[in-house]
């Protein structure tokens, strides 16, 4: 199994009053092209996906923007797994991961099934099979903050 490991994509940034979402834009792509080239099967996101001040409208861009540099990656069988991070609003990532699970309503208990993005606000562990055959199991952690952690519910 071939992993990308990055992070801190502050995908929405703005530097003052510079835009940066060509940019960005252009580094995803890179990212996305590295995984064609290497055969990566799991790109790994560890927070901060979003810029902090991302509009809702920026973060629906963003998204739509993803899926179609990852396509080819995630008809292979590719997956993202991204936690968030410090600059990850709370409320906002909650309407993307409603959104992801309207996607796949099914809940699949610990495997991740391949081929998709996941984004995880909670600590969460699961074991994930690749189209050709590979297992690894995944412990994944976001920022911590209050609400991400200590629900009675956890099965740690």
């Amino acid at each position: 199994m071939k992993i990308l490991h990055t992070a801190d994509w502050h995908l929405c940034e703005r530097v003052g009053n510079v835009d940066r979402t060509d940019d960005l834009k252009r580094r995803v792509e890179i990212v996305a092209g590295l995984c064609e080239e290497h055969g990566v099967d799991v790109v790994l996101i560890a927070g901060d996906l979003f810029s902090e001040r991302a509009t809702v409208e920026e973060m629906t861009e963003s998204v739509k923007h993803l899926n179609e540099a990852f396509r080819p990656f995630f008809r292979r069988g590719g997956t993202i797994l991204s936690v968030t991070g410090n600059h990850d609003r709370e409320n906002r990532i909650e309407m993307l991961r409603a959104g992801m699970r309207l996607a796949d309503p099914v809940a699949n208990g610990r495997r991740f099934q391949a081929g998709r993005m996941y984004l995880l606000n909670r600590p969460f562990f699961g074991t994930l099979q690749t189209p050709h055959g590979d297992r690894a199991q995944f412990v994944l952690i976001p920022y911590p903050t209050s609400s991400r952690y200590a629900e009675p519910d956890d099965q740690f």
